[in-house]
């Protein structure tokens, strides 16, 4: 009898609640005293703020920020949304939140014409918002350290210590689940055969249609060197289990991988007879 208990893992925090809070409040406190420092200094664009320029600067503000929450989501497709919900994540938001309000305000300081553009503070806000990460990314020049290592001076380089805060910040979270989840279903196949596993392990790399070539190949070899590999043949079941689990999920994706090893279980079960174990 199937057990009818899902193994899964539970849930690593995001984050302490009052923390991310925290953090949020913040990011929305600097925005606005960005805003209230751009607004001091009406007299340079020879208007005072009216409603229709805190819409703008609030539209410049939300775009830039859907614009580097893009770029989180593209770069950490496996779990977008704790990429964009760290610490890190949020800041990095934030930012461009705020380089998209400061390009609104240069541009109007400095003078639509001067761009060959009409001064509509839509069109203005709009151009700010998406033109925000241009702004952030430029590199002033590079300097050449004595290692040989390139060093980008600029605000090309707080975006990249944020990304790469926002990537240890993500491994280290997806790994602690990846482990609970992997571990757990090598101990529940411990008492089956390595071996009488491999057909499903090896067919279940055909249930993609658009799979890398290079992934599926990889998978297929370190399952064939588990099995044949001399060093590997003191490995236990469970080992083995968990050696390729890590793999599996990589390239299948949590559900799937929850998915192929639930029916693996099923096609091991009449083979040795041996019941399920409980998670």
């Amino acid at each position: 009898m199937r057990d009818p208990r899902p193994v899964t893992a539970s849930p690593a925090p995001l984050r302490p609640p009052d923390n991310v809070v925290l953090l949020s409040v913040v990011i929305g406190l600097l925005a606005f005293a960005t805003l209230v420092w751009l607004t001091g200094h009406h007299a340079i664009i020879d208007a005072p703020f009216d409603r229709n320029e805190w819409v703008a600067f609030g539209l410049a503000f939300v775009l830039a920020s859907m614009v580097g929450a893009c770029e989180l989501i593209s770069r950490y497709r496996d779990n977008p949304w704790m990429a964009a919900c760290s610490p890190p994540g949020l800041c990095y938001i934030g930012a461009n939140g705020a380089a998209g309000m400061i390009a609104l305000y240069f541009i109007r300081h400095i003078g639509p014409s001067t761009f060959g553009l009409k001064d509509n503070l839509i069109d203005l806000a709009f151009l700010s918002g998406f033109g925000a990460m241009v702004i952030i990314r430029t590199k002033l020049f590079t300097l050449r350290q004595p290692g040989g290592t390139d060093v980008a001076v600029g605000p090309a380089f707080a975006v990249d210590t944020f990304l790469a805060a926002v990537n240890r910040e993500v491994d280290r979270r997806r790994a602690r689940i990846r482990t609970q989840v992997v571990a757990e279903w090598s101990r529940r196949l411990r008492d089956y055969d390595f071996k009488d596993a491999l057909p499903i392990m090896t067919g279940g790399v055909s249930a993609f249609q658009d799979l890398d070539p290079a992934y599926a190949a990889r998978l297929k070899d370190v399952l064939k060197a588990l099995q044949d590999d001399q060093q590997f043949k003191d490995y236990s079941s469970e080992a083995k289990f968990f050696w390729i689990g890590f793999d599996i999920m990589t390239v299948f994706g949590d559900k799937p991988f929850e998915t192929l090893f639930s029916e693996l279980e099923q096609y091991l079960i009449p083979r040795k007879g041996v019941p399920p174990r409980s998670p």
